[in-house]
């Protein structure tokens, strides 16, 4: 299976791309298919290629130890899927941890008190995802300060462009304006500047975000995650009951 961009980019988004081959590692595979253009993968900043069966790993990840798949004390392997709609996160979770129990049972030796779970884990892993809301509280509580500072400023831009504006107003009031329609001209003037920074903010946003996406080491070539996938996809992590 490739995806959309590299379907794009080494076949020139034809159709006739699947049943083709794509050499790895000195090997041939063929294509089956293509993914969902907004699909990149299930890491933040991860933009896979080619996804291959498992059944390859010796072609496709040579480097690891030989036998490794059916080595039962390996546990370099993680599984994600989705969950089905209407499927509660703790439905999964029962169900996977008798399945485990089944299998603890089916091989003492090497799976006894060892067990499994089902987490939220696409984009980051939840410790990296600890470490990251801590940072980012301070991040944010700088950004606040900043924000507030600024706002301040502004404020003070105004007052002192109300006094510069002093002998427009006398003139407005001796032309017969009231003071609260004075009160909404300059509260609509504010809105409006408001308005336009919120708009300008909102449209940075997405980059920002894209920005910091590509500042983070890749695990794989990669390029854009879209976060509409993000907290779709399950992980089943084995861990130790010792």
């Amino acid at each position: 299976m490739i995806s959309h961009a590299f379907w794009k980019r080494a076949f020139g988004a034809g159709a006739a791309a699947v049943g083709k081959s794509v050499t790895l590692n000195g090997h041939e595979f063929n294509v089956v298919g293509v993914a969902a253009e907004d699909f990149q993968g299930i890491g933040l900043g991860q933009n896979t290629d080619v996804w291959l069966p498992l059944m390859m790993q010796p072609q496709a990840i040579p480097r690891l130890s030989p036998g490794i798949l059916e080595d039962r004390t390996a546990g370099w392997l993680s599984i994600y899927g989705r969950l089905k709609p209407g499927v509660r996160v703790e439905q999964a979770r029962a169900e996977v941890v008798m399945l485990a129990e089944r299998v603890a049972h089916l091989y003492p030796a090497t799976n006894e008190g060892r067990g499994a779970d089902v987490v939220s884990d696409v984009g980051l892993y939840p410790d990296q995802r600890a470490n990251l809301q801590r940072f980012f509280g301070l991040l944010f509580a700088a950004v606040g300060l900043v924000l507030l500072i600024a706002c301040a400023n502004v404020a003070n831009l105004f007052l002192a462009r109300t006094t510069a504006r002093r002998r427009e107003i006398s003139v407005r009031l001796a032309l017969g304006a009231g003071r609260s329609r004075l009160v909404r001209q300059l509260l609509t003037e504010s809105m409006l500047l408001c308005l336009v920074a919120a708009a300008l903010g909102l449209l940075i946003a997405p980059w920002s975000l894209e920005l910091l996406t590509r500042l983070l080491p890749p695990r794989t070539p990669c390029s854009r995650l879209r976060r509409r996938w993000i907290s779709q996809y399950w992980v089943l992590r084995w861990r130790c009951r010792c």
